[in-house]
């Protein structure tokens, strides 16, 4: 019922189905037309403004209207075939404000999303300083290396700078020097046995690598 209503940004639309039906708010939304992919609201918000269909200010206005209506933050309806939460979906997608304002209403940092990264893995990867530096308010684990590669933030941070798609290209070297600073190892190796600093090197970046080198843990 609200699919249509988020795809074209009519946030007053939204917030008279939401006052009218309130249970709309923890309804799953059929992602893809003819497919079985049924995700979180505010899942669904994030891919229209990924897709940049929306602007990201008109989505957090709808978000508002979500959480005011008492949706689950951290994704919890039965049914779901997302692997991320609305966090974790918010910050691998790009829209910031949304990932702050769910941490600002209680979402959960610990879940693992896809291959198996919390919060603050994709934070590290898609660059996101101010949602990293948001999360080192809240209880994460700065070496986590729970994903599937056995990396740490600092790990994603960097395959996520040397990601050949230049949208990800952001502010992933402010994000190393915040969790460096914050007390993360720079030393930690992958699955590969890899340090961050011989990725970079192999790589030939010395942007980040500078960053690295200069820290205290190194």
């Amino acid at each position: 019922m609200i699919r249509e209503t988020i795809l074209q940004g009519d946030t007053d639309l939204l917030e008279q189905q939401l006052t009218a039906s309130p249970d709309l708010a923890n309804q799953l939304i059929i992602q893809q037309t003819g497919k079985a992919y049924r995700v979180h609201p505010i899942h669904w918000i994030c891919d229209v403004v990924f897709e940049k269909k929306i602007p990201e200010a008109t989505a957090l206005k709808m978000v508002r209207l979500l959480v005011a209506a008492g949706t689950d933050v951290n994704g919890n309806i039965p049914g779901s075939t997302s692997k991320d939460t609305p966090l974790i979906t918010s910050v691998s997608l790009y829209c910031d404000t949304i990932a702050i304002y769910l941490l600002d209403h209680g979402a959960d940092t610990i879940p693992r999303g896809t291959h198996g990264g919390t919060a603050l893995h994709w934070a590290a990867w898609v660059g996101s300083a101010i949602v990293v530096e948001r999360l080192l308010r809240e209880a994460v684990i700065l070496d986590d290396q729970g994903d599937e590669f056995h990396s740490t933030p600092i790990l994603w941070a960097v395959n996520g700078w040397l990601n050949p798609n230049p949208r990800n290209k952001r502010k992933q070297p402010e994000t190393v020097k915040l969790l460096l600073a914050a007390g993360a190892d720079p030393n930690c190796k992958n699955e590969a046995g890899q340090r961050a600093i011989d990725i970079l090197q192999e790589h030939g970046e010395k942007e980040m690598l500078a960053i690295l080198q200069s820290s205290e843990g190194f």
